[in-house]
Formats: structure tokens, C-alpha cells, sequence
């Protein structure tokens, strides 16, 4: 037997003969028997649940944190520890998400077909919502954190390192996965995160909301605990690795790989 667990007590359990059973809170169990096992295991729903009960069910949208402490030189700036801005962002923060990642091809021609080999990473933005408090603290912060970018009394762009080769406004923005739990099951790191957009907040007269600021942040890429920093690309099935010189970066070959593969890559580097 197969249990589904769907939220809010509601269940739904699933016998090997085909037969379902389904418990919701507050009505009574409702019980129905289907033809038997499905031929083609694709429209299974034995299947199909006992897949999700082997990978912890399903994950939620709303079991999530969001750990962003601003640079030093940032909060220096504006006048509060770096520490109580990342306590209490992390508190407010109603919305993330974990960031995409998109890979441009190049395409060469050889023997009259084109082939696409991977050219560079592409990183989009990441968006949060804040929940405003009754002081407009986090406002007012962000509103700092641009200005210290670009000032708007002067609009002299602020460089981003400092002499001694430190972020001055620049952090990486960490963000946790959770199941039902509360055990971390995905972890993503923005490096060099930086806010580049911060949404209006609308005045009106006619509803008492909560105000949210919404806060737009680039960066220049992303990583996990599951990405390893590894140089070697393999190329070929016998694991021929070319690697780039981490000085000149021209592509060396660290294996004799086969002479087709580093041709196509001669032209490739060369524009040929």
C-alpha cells in the first residue's frame, strides 16, 4: 500500500488492486474501487504515488529562509549592524526564489551540419518581497543601499572593491530549502549580489494593506553544495579533459584526446 499525504490530514492511500481510499478531515472516508492495476505503468497511480513516497513526497513553496547579510561598508553607511539587517530581513522576507540558469550554445559548422557546444553561463535576477514595518526601517535601507552604488546628490558611480580588494557593496545572498520537516534539503548561493530595482509603493486611501517592497538583485552567478569548482570538461566517452590555462586562457589538452575533438576546437577558439 501506497500513502500519499496531501497536507491538512487529507490522505490518499493506494492498494496494489487497484482500489483508492480517501480521507479528507471533517467528512467522512470515501472509498473508490477501480478496474484493477493499469496495463501501461505510465497511468498508474500506484506508480505514481509510491514514486513521491520514496523521494519525502513533495516539496512546499513556503518552507524556505532567506539569510542576506548587506556589506560592511554598506551598513557603516547607513548606520546598523550588519547582523540585525540580515536578522530582520530574513524575518520579513515573504517571497524568494531559488534562481534559474540559462547556457548560451555557439554553433560551428562541420561537414555541413551545425553543432552547438556550450559558449558561456547566463544568470537572470533574483526578486524578494519584504513585509514593511511600522518604522520603514528596511525601506529606508535599501534606499541607502542604492544610493551608496550611485549617490543621488552627485551620480558618481562607487566603485565595487575597495583599496584593500573588499566588496563595498557586493554580499552573497544565501537561500535554504526545507521539508516538512524543517530539514534543509537545498541550499543556493548568489555571489556578488548586488539590488539593482526596488518597486514603488502604492499610496491609497481607499485600503489599509500592508506595504511590500519588492527588491530586484543581480548577480554574478549562482551555486550550490552540489557544484564542485572543477575546471576539467570532458569531451570525449574515454574522459579526455581539456582544461583552460588558468593565465593565457587558451584551451591546453591535459590527455591526448582525439584528434577530431581538439580540430573542432582549434576552430572553434580561433573563429575558423
Amino acid at each position: 500500500m501506497a500513502i500519499l499525504n496531501l497536507g491538512r490530514g487529507s490522505t490518499i492511500d493506494a492498494e496494489n488492486n487497484g482500489n483508492l481510499s480517501v480521507h479528507i478531515p471533517g467528512l467522512p472516508g470515501i472509498s473508490i474501487t477501480g478496474p484493477g492495476p493499469q496495463v501501461n505503468p505510465n497511468f498508474s497511480i500506484q506508480n505514481f504515488i509510491h514514486n513521491l513516497s520514496q523521494h519525502n513526497e513533495t516539496a512546499r513553496t513556503d518552507k524556505f529562509d532567506v539569510h542576506l547579510i548587506p556589506p560592511a561598508a554598506v551598513a557603516n553607511y547607513i548606520g546598523l549592524s550588519p547582523k540585525t539587517i540580515g536578522l530582520g530581513l530574513s524575518l520579513q522576507c515573504e517571497t524568494s526564489e531559488l534562481p534559474g540558469r540559462d547556457i548560451q550554445m555557439v554553433d560551428y559548422v562541420t561537414h555541413a551540419f551545425i553543432r552547438r557546444v556550450p559558449h558561456m553561463n547566463q544568470y537572470g535576477q533574483a526578486s524578494f518581497t519584504f513585509i514593511c514595518t511600522g518604522d520603514f526601517w528596511e525601506k529606508k535601507f535599501f534606499d541607502g543601499w542604492l544610493d551608496y552604488m550611485i549617490p543621488a546628490q552627485t551620480g558618481l558611480v562607487n566603485y565595487p572593491m575597495d583599496a584593500n580588494n573588499n566588496r563595498n557593496y557586493e554580499t552573497d545572498i544565501n537561500l535554504q530549502q526545507y521539508d516538512m520537516a524543517g530539514n534543509q534539503i537545498y541550499q543556493a548561493t548568489l555571489i556578488d549580489a548586488t539590488p539593482v530595482s526596488m518597486s514603488p509603493l502604492n499610496q491609497s486611501w481607499d485600503n489599509d494593506s500592508i506595504h511590500r517592497l519588492i527588491v530586484n538583485f543581480q548577480f554574478r552567478k549562482w551555486t550550490t553544495s552540489k557544484m564542485s569548482f572543477n575546471q576539467a570538461t570532458t569531451f570525449s566517452s574515454p574522459n579526455q579533459q581539456i582544461l583552460p590555462n588558468a593565465v593565457s586562457g587558451i584551451i591546453s589538452t591535459v590527455a591526448s584526446a582525439p584528434s577530431s575533438v581538439t580540430g573542432d576546437l582549434r576552430k572553434l577558439v580561433s573563429g575558423g
